[in-house]
């Protein structure tokens, strides 16, 4: 009966994660209520509500998926040779869904909630970095700075050129950014 329940629960994440996505291009992050996500993804409210307390714990969910998507693709780069592989697949991946989802990014920018629903994407960004530097530090690489000092300005850093990057303040290309990202995590790593 578990394995049912498992695959229950996982029907009802993928619903509400991809109905989210379909709201999120539509429409500003404050104009999309729990109802209308359960309607729309055939979900009951109490179903949503015995896995989260309100859309913005959903919210950190929804990025976790993505993030937990974006790992699954790059933690194969997180390689003994050269370890700041893994952050540069991580932060192409991101730049890359970026720009395939403009109209999700695009309704997010014009959301009043947005310095909250920044605050909540890099927090996630610090969590997974976090850890990476840990486990490059444990695997005896020297870095630049401690871990968690490394993880916040990976992330506000990353913050800040995406910000630019989407308000249109810097022509420089997607390549170009790249670039210079891994320039500078090849500085983090000793």
């Amino acid at each position: 009966m578990e394995k049912a329940q498992d695959l229950r629960i996982t029907k009802t994440y993928k619903a509400l994660f991809e109905t989210f996505m379909v709201l999120l291009e539509e429409k500003k992050f404050e104009n999309i209520t729990v109802r209308e996500l359960c309607e729309r993804a055939m979900v009951r409210r109490a179903t949503f509500y015995k896995h989260f307390a309100d859309k913005y714990e959903f919210f950190t969910f929804f990025i976790r998926v993505i993030k937990d998507r974006f790992e699954a693709e790059s933690i194969p780069f997180l390689t003994d040779e050269k370890p700041q592989e893994y952050f540069i697949r991580m932060t192409r991946k991101l730049i890359e869904f970026l720009g395939e989802h403009r109209g999700m990014v695009s309704s997010i920018k014009k959301s009043d909630m947005l310095p909250v629903l920044v605050d909540m994407l890099s927090e996630q960004i610090i969590i997974i970095a976090r850890e990476r530097f840990v486990e490059c530090s444990k695997k005896g690489y020297a870095l630049l700075a401690p871990p968690e000092f490394l993880a916040s300005f990976y992330a506000g850093g990353l913050m800040q050129v995406l910000r630019r990057r989407l308000s249109a303040k810097t022509l420089m290309s997607d390549d170009d950014v790249m670039a210079e990202i891994e320039k500078i995590l090849n500085s983090f790593f000793a």
